[in-house]
């Protein structure tokens, strides 16, 4: 099994490749070392710029909330009206905790 994992975040599993061959800026996978020596590629990966291969089951991998609680408040202010219904429904969620925070003092009602 090979993983391609693009600069995009898009990633594939190959599950029958288990060999490689390497050109310029491309890569071809392979089901077996003869057929790559007969050049019989099951895939060809045209751009390999920034690609990662992968030969080993792929790890998980996160990616770390990066907005601050002032930037997400931001973009909800931003872009809340274009939200899609699922995250209407969360803005929705939001608003009904606000119920509890008095405007005047800033403070939550008990």
């Amino acid at each position: 099994m090979i993983t391609v994992r693009f600069p995009n975040g898009q990633t594939v599993t190959y599950n029958d490749a288990t060999c490689v061959k390497w050109f310029d800026k491309e890569c071809a996978l392979y089901r077996t070392r003869e057929a790559r020596d007969a050049g019989n590629w099951i895939v060809w990966i045209p751009s390999t710029a920034g690609a990662v291969i992968e030969f080993v089951n792929p790890c998980i991998v996160r990616i770390p909330n990066t907005l601050s609680p002032d930037e997400a408040m931001n973009l909800i202010l931003r872009e809340g009206r274009n939200f899609t219904y699922l995250q209407k429904r969360k803005l929705a969620d939001v608003k009904k905790m606000l119920e509890g925070l008095n405007r005047q003092t800033l403070r939550w009602k008990k």
